[in-house]
């Protein structure tokens, strides 16, 4: 049996639904799946098994159930929403990456345990970005050159840091790269950086971000 979540759905005929699948095995894909009343309805942010077999246009899901449901809400949520829809964005279609799967499963697993959002969502930006082959260094300048303390380093698009007069004290980003958020305003450079870098890959702005306006 396979596994996957649902990144996003939409009627496709009176009975159909079009999903938009990220599977453990096989990757991004867009499956059919008939309609259904009750609990075991696939769904955005729970974890499905079944099968599904070719058709005319689209592969149609033949079997499945809803095998996890991670409780969320307000924050949480919300983040769990914003993951969701970064990798219906940038998931490559019919590319497995396993990798990527345990590190989203984790994730909601941690944003339904934790009120503190913020560390988690950092890890996964960076880590999505690294599997995607649109990583940076942390340790690291766009020369090769070991990032240093007592240095200032700008962030040049989706490529890394660059040494400047002004900008991000080499001291912040270390921190950043060692996981530690207790190093004063690590989490805000963290997000305005990863922000930075997604941007560079993401072709218009995400609508999920809008919820926590």
């Amino acid at each position: 049996m396979k596994q996957w979540f649902v990144l996003q759905r939409q009627p496709l005929r009176e009975d159909d639904w079009l999903l938009d699948i990220f599977s453990l095995s096989a990757g991004r894909l867009r499956v059919i799946s008939q309609a259904m009343v009750g609990r075991d309805e696939p769904d955005l942010l729970c974890l499905c098994q079944g099968d599904w077999q070719q058709g005319q246009d689209f592969p149609r899901v033949k079997a499945s159930e809803v095998i996890a449901r991670p409780s969320l809400q307000g924050l949480p949520l919300y983040c769990a929403v914003y993951i969701t829809e970064l990798l219906a964005r940038l998931m490559p279609q019919h590319e497995s990456h396993p990798t990527v799967f345990t590190l989203y499963l984790d994730t909601l697993n941690a944003l339904a345990d934790t009120p503190l959002v913020d560390p988690w969502l950092r890890h996964f930006e960076f880590q999505l970005l690294q599997q995607l082959g649109y990583g940076f260094s942390w340790q690291k300048d766009t020369l090769g050159n070991n990032i240093e303390a007592s240095s200032h380093y700008v962030f040049s698009g989706g490529e890394g840091f660059v040494l400047a007069a002004k900008g991000y004290s080499g001291a912040v980003i270390l921190a950043i790269g060692n996981g530690d958020y207790q190093f004063p305003t690590a989490l805000n450079v963290a997000k305005l950086i990863l922000r930075q870098a997604l941007e560079a890959q993401l072709t218009r702005p995400l609508i999920s971000r809008e919820l926590f306006i």
